[in-house]
């Protein structure tokens, strides 16, 4: 008989155990863990968002009429593009037509704080600023010549 009640207790001791699996419990997270049942802190995310940089036809015109001839596009020291002079767009629109949008990765952070820098075809900062923007958004900024 008390063979048997240990044997129950240590069955119930491991089941209130095991129902207890630690894991990621956020079905949004890229290590999402369906077996887990207590959030241990360890989800990872991969945010992303979307930075368009566009100019109207007065920047475009002056960027033409002073010889330039390309757009290098850098985010945080990295080369993500390049943008034509003599394409211009009206107005903010992500993937929209002469536009140049890139994505941006987040990691586990909604919002984040980058620097673009866009050079012409010699080398020459035409265009710099730093920027905030947020994951699974279009982050839109027009830039003047």
């Amino acid at each position: 008989m008390k063979k048997n009640l240990l044997l129950m207790c240590f069955a119930i001791t491991l089941t209130a155990v095991s129902c207890k699996k630690p894991g990621c419990t956020d079905e949004a997270a890229t290590n999402y863990d369906e077996k887990a049942k207590d959030d241990d802190g360890s989800c990872v995310y991969n945010y992303t968002g979307d930075l368009c940089l566009w100019y109207n036809s007065t920047t475009s015109s002056s960027l033409v009429s002073d010889g330039i001839t390309n757009l290098t596009v850098y985010v945080d020291d990295v080369e993500v593009g390049n943008m034509v002079p003599s394409e211009w767009a009206i107005g903010p629109e992500c993937y929209g037509e002469n536009r140049f949008t890139t994505s941006i990765e987040f990691g586990n952070v909604k919002v984040k704080e980058i620097v673009y820098v866009v050079r012409d075809q010699t080398g020459v900062t035409r265009f710099a600023a730093p920027l905030t923007i947020n994951a699974d958004e279009c982050n839109s900024r027009q830039v003047y010549y």
